[in-house]
């Protein structure tokens, strides 16, 4: 999953560069990772306490595993007065459990920005009526159709797979219909490598492989069954996507180009979301249970903030954690996904792109007030000022938003799909994961059938669940 790795590297570099060196005057606040310095909060947060330092951890001092960071929290090493943790990573649940955060309840502001959220967000910073942390940000993990493809494929929305069993068929049909010439110049995911080194018969076999493991790995912990990879049901069906994987490096090897890009492909089917925002077509999301009788889930990440009982400074900590409640500037565009009472939010650069679209308009018509244009140069000028006046609408009304109310409203109507999946070898910020990778590059080399690649990444679950005492 390279954009599940990609997602680590960046989420590691905005915490290098949101790492601020301590000074030599004042008090010191010591934010895990560190601060969120883009965060009109955080600026005047600087401003009332001009004194007080906020210092954050260097990404070479930082960890990825759940039980070396809550030794780091007990042997004070970090001697954090408030951290940030993310189901991507770090599983919140024992650093909750274990009265390692501080009771928030106290802060009539965060009450009141947590009684904001949607329920589903809001339930995982309570614990037995406590409020513990303050959630900051979701992430979504979840495959889309591409419209445009879908539509030329002659399929609608009727036709989006509801489980993975729904996924295969469908592309047991599509390999059906390439071979039968039908879908030209067509590919299945755009986000595989067309390139010969990395296209083989296996590539579709571990992409879809990681997506049915991780929706298994959901459905058994909101089940709260233990996960057995081995299981009839599991092996079936990921013999099934080995199947159709071979028969689409077959009918997909044409497409293949020296760097991948993808250019002589006109059409493909599926992509993957947005991870930051809600898409406002709900109807284009797949949804990849194992079966009907499970819940339509989107599997989604949480980044939450916590004040550390230890700290020397609770007072300004929680005063920091108060100061990012509110939306923040333009940039914090995950907020939508938070707030029960979300609004759109205009992009960063929109009055400065905007000012562009309007300075091309009044181009035109400058050049069309002109009494020595030919005919020709008039037409052409009229034509241009047409295309820039619709260009300027369609930004002015769609383009203009990171955030649309559709997306808001669209979140709103399904918020109850979200599911929080929480720390393991298919999670890519874990330190596990890189034992998973290799497992998953063994099964795309084919060194290990379906059979094997399940057996082996059941025991690596089981070696974990040993290591955590579970």
């Amino acid at each position: 999953m390279n954009i599940r790795r990609k997602l680590r590297r960046v989420l590691a570099l905005a915490a290098l560069t949101s790492c601020v060196c301590a000074g030599s005057l004042g008090e010191t606040l010591r934010i895990y990772p560190g601060p969120f310095e883009w965060h009109d909060g955080v600026q005047a947060f600087r401003q009332r306490h001009p004194d007080l330092t906020l210092e954050g951890v260097p990404v070479d001092e930082q960890v990825f595993n759940t039980s070396e960071f809550v030794g780091k929290l007990i042997t004070r090493e970090y001697s954090n007065d408030m951290f940030e943790v993310s189901s991507f990573s770090i599983d919140y649940r024992p650093i909750m459990e274990k009265g390692y955060c501080l009771d928030l309840s106290g802060s009539q502001a965060l009450q009141d920005a947590v009684a904001r959220m949607h329920p589903v967000i809001a339930q995982e910073a309570f614990l037995d009526g406590k409020l513990l942390g303050l959630p900051m940000r979701v992430f979504f993990d979840y495959l889309v159709i591409q419209p445009k493809g879908w539509e030329a494929a002659g399929y609608d929305s009727e036709d989006v797979p509801q489980s993975y069993p729904e996924l295969l068929a469908l592309l047991e049909e599509v390999c059906d219909r390439m071979e039968g010439g039908e879908l030209e110049n067509f590919r299945v995911y755009s986000g595989v490598a067309l390139t010969s080194d990395e296209f083989t018969p296996m590539t579709y076999a571990s992409y879809f492989a990681t997506w049915l493991l991780t929706q298994y790995q959901l459905q058994c912990q909101l089940a709260e069954t233990l996960p057995d990879f081995t299981n009839p049901e599991l092996t079936g069906l990921l013999e099934r996507t080995v199947d159709v994987s071979r028969r689409l490096y077959d009918l997909e090897s044409y497409l293949v180009t020296p760097d991948g890009d993808g250019s002589l492909t006109d059409y493909s089917l599926i992509t993957m979301g947005n991870q930051q925002s809600w898409p406002a077509a709900h109807e284009e999301i797949l949804f990849l249970r194992l079966n009907d009788t499970q819940p339509r889930v989107v599997c989604s990440y949480l980044e939450m903030m916590m004040v550390y009982t230890g700290t020397q400074h609770p007072d300004e900590a929680i005063e920091y954690l108060e100061a990012l409640a509110p939306y923040g500037n333009m940039q914090y565009i995950s907020a939508p996904t938070l707030y029960k009472d979300a609004e759109p939010i205009l992009k960063p650069e929109y009055e400065k792109t905007l000012a562009i679209y309007q300075e091309r308009v009044a181009a035109y018509e400058a050049r069309l007030a002109q009494d020595d244009l030919s005919r020709d140069e008039r037409e052409e000028a009229e034509e241009k000022l047409v295309q820039a006046q619709a260009d300027l609408e369609e930004y002015d009304t769609v383009g203009k938003y990171a955030v649309t109310q559709e997306q808001i409203d669209s979140l709103a109507r399904h918020v109850d799909e979200l599911a929080f999946l929480y720390p393991g070898p298919l999670t890519a910020g874990t330190e596990i994961h890189i034992e998973y990778v290799r497992l998953e590059q063994r099964f795309k080399g084919e060194q290990l059938d379906a059979c094997e690649f399940l057996q082996e990444v059941n025991e690596l679950y089981q070696r974990i669940a040993r290591e955590d005492g579970s």
